[in-house]
């Protein structure tokens, strides 16, 4: 895991709060280092041309997420549940961007239902 991407993680991503981290609010770069660590920790393989962190981007993203809904007494979800339709909201959002065909816009909402 690469600590400088880490920390410019928490700086340009995390530290802005949860809505951040939703897809369409990320920045292209981060987006497409996000999705790409999301499907080295689905397939387990290669090294991302050294870019990737192993899931610990998404991993924190939608850590922060959880710690905002229990701050807002709302309903404590299943982490594997919510990685996964984070992981899927990310590769949407990319393939949105690069077709300009978008399924749909996320908010911290869709993550808890």
């Amino acid at each position: 895991m690469d600590d400088d991407l880490l920390e410019r993680l928490q700086r340009e991503v995390v530290g802005w709060g949860p809505d951040a981290a939703i897809p369409q609010n990320l920045s292209d770069e981060w987006l497409k280092i996000l999705v790409k660590d999301a499907l080295h920790g689905l397939y387990k393989t290669g090294t991302l041309n050294g870019e990737g962190l192993r899931t610990g981007p998404a991993m924190l993203a939608f850590a922060i997420s959880m710690a905002q809904a229990r701050l807002n007494k709302q309903n404590e979800p299943k982490a594997a549940s919510i990685y996964i339709q984070y992981r899927t909201a990310l590769i949407e959002e990319l393939l949105g961007r690069e077709t300009g065909l978008y399924r749909r816009q996320y908010s911290l909402v869709d993550f808890y239902r």
